[in-house]
């Protein structure tokens, strides 16, 4: 089993996008984001989701597990994952409207979010 597919059995209920990374952080890496899993939900505290996270660096190029953060055209963050790397690149994440985590190509997620940046655990 790769690492990503035990996140794919986990509702929208469970985790939305950024408990989902929360948890892929804390589960892979070892590392409590210290976020409050319901940001997403309050669109006046997104941009809180890396406020406590000193060590996560932005980088140019996505690597495996590093967290992928997408923007709305106001720049306010829309939507967070996880990058997945196999073949393209693929996004974890939870989104409502698919009621659970999934895996999707980055093509895919980058068509509804197309301003991103990606930060490093590095």
């Amino acid at each position: 089993m790769m690492w990503y597919e035990k996140y794919l059995i986990y509702a929208y209920k469970d985790f939305n996008c950024a408990g989902l990374l929360k948890k892929v952080w804390q589960d892979e890496l070892g590392i409590d984001l210290n976020i409050n899993c319901n940001i997403v939900d309050n669109i006046d505290k997104q941009n809180e989701i890396f406020k406590n996270i000193q060590y996560a660096n932005k980088i140019d190029v996505p690597i495996d597990k590093c967290a992928v953060i997408m923007y709305s055209r106001a720049g306010t963050i829309g939507h967070v994952g996880v990058y997945v790397d196999i073949r393209d690149g693929f996004i974890l994440h939870a989104h409502k409207d698919f009621k659970s985590a999934i895996l999707q190509p980055k093509k895919d997620v980058y068509t509804l979010n197309p301003f991103y940046a990606y930060y490093s655990y590095d």
